[in-house]
């Protein structure tokens, strides 16, 4: 997981919300049952962690940034199990035809895995019902804040599509890269950016990820800024633990200068019980 990209690069990109409204948006999302994207539970709980640059500029845009695959951290790898499916598709492909059959399959499935990670931009999440410690170290800083929201809210905030190409969410599978047990079907490109290696499960991430295949690699900025539904989308902002009385304040006013009406709370780190005595 990477998160540290929210911040729009001076190309950014967004697009205006499509009218139709955020419970069809839900309905249409979900019911797409793609293979890569297995679905938790509605109602579970997913957080996002940034410094507060990063979340002045998700309040000023009303956008999430999607960074670009090749660009984040372990991403677009695949398992040693995957290996097979890659020699069967090859096998199914060369009986298409004599043209096909001395086509150089490796040479174009190895040029289709390199465009897909300079086309593919994902915004992640952490998959979880309490704050978690870790996460606030490495994205958010001493003056960070966590958006607080559930798969259902985020399923209903983001548009179903950026460019005509699809926006999809799910969760991210982990397993043992080095297995031949662990197996991800390369047919299906899209696998591979959905899968980690267990060294990452800590992360219980969900993803929201966007293939705009048509891109060449001189054409695909760092990112994409995807306007969303803020208060669709947000359930409560949680400053960073340790921060001054002063921050949680200067929060407050910033959601309450955006319109954005939603509780601001202290973390839950600083709000553990002490000795009863």
């Amino acid at each position: 997981m990477d998160q540290r990209d929210h911040y729009p690069p001076p190309d950014w990109t967004t697009v205006l919300l499509p009218t139709t409204p955020p419970h069809v948006w839900a309905l249409q999302r979900l019911s797409q049952n793609h293979e890569a994207f297995p679905q938790p539970e509605p109602s579970s709980p997913v957080w996002r962690y940034m410094d507060l640059p990063r979340f002045l500029s998700f309040l000023s845009t009303r956008s999430l940034y999607f960074g670009r695959a090749d660009l984040l951290e372990q991403e677009g790898y695949f398992p040693k199990g995957s290996e097979a499916t890659f020699r069967a598709f090859i096998e199914k492909a060369r009986k298409g035809g004599p043209e096909a059959a001395a086509k150089d399959w490796e040479s174009a499935l190895k040029e289709s895995y390199e465009r897909n990670r300079w086309s593919v931009f994902m915004s992640c999440w952490f998959g979880n019902a309490r704050e978690s410690k870790q996460m606030w170290k490495n994205y958010s800083g001493p003056f960070g804040v966590a958006i607080r929201s559930t798969y259902e809210r985020l399923n209903a905030s983001l548009p179903l599509g950026w460019r005509s190409q699809a926006v999809l969410l799910g969760k991210v599978s982990y397993g043992d890269y080095f297995s031949l047990d662990y197996v991800k079907d390369v047919s299906n490109h899209l696998n591979i950016f959905m899968s980690k290696p267990l060294e990452y499960e800590d992360e219980r991430e969900v993803r929201a990820v966007i293939n705009d295949w048509r891109l060449t690699k001189e054409q695909a900025a760092p990112g994409l800024a995807v306007r969303i539904l803020p208060h669709t989308l947000v359930e409560a902002v949680v400053t960073a633990p340790g921060s001054p009385g002063w921050f949680m304040d200067s929060v407050s006013a910033a959601c309450r200068a955006f319109r954005l009406d939603v509780p601001v709370e202290v973390s839950a780190l600083d709000r553990l019980p002490e000795m009863p005595f």
